[in-house]
């Protein structure tokens, strides 16, 4: 009778350290998952961010459409603040900025001749 309580008593502790390592091994996975899930849902987001910039673009002002990817990248950077700068066709100089300062809802916008 003593043999077979300690063989009892080593599956018990074997079948411990079996759920232990199992219940390790699946938070790990479900962890793994959830930062998937996570990451799927920003590529969706970004997705259909761009998309509807894309579809507004013919109805919208250059400025408009400036304005509202500086808010996209604002938004999917998790940012305060953005900027945008636009480059003249010689691409040799800064034309306009966009900037949206921190706690500001409404854009500046600069000239640059540089």
């Amino acid at each position: 009778m003593g043999i077979a309580a300690d063989y009892f008593a080593l599956a018990g502790v074997l079948l411990l350290l079996v759920i232990v390592y199992w219940n390790h091994r699946l938070r790990g996975e479900v962890r793994m998952r959830k930062e998937m899930a996570r990451r799927i849902g920003i590529v969706e987001k970004r997705t259909r961010l761009l998309y509807e910039l894309d579809r507004q673009t013919p109805k919208l002002s250059e400025r408009q459409v400036c304005e509202r990817a500086v808010d996209i990248a604002v938004e999917l950077s998790d940012s305060q603040v953005g900027y945008l700068h636009l480059i003249d066709a010689d691409q040799q100089h800064l034309t306009r900025m966009f900037h949206k300062p921190l706690g500001d809802h409404k854009y500046r916008t600069t000239r640059l001749g540089y």
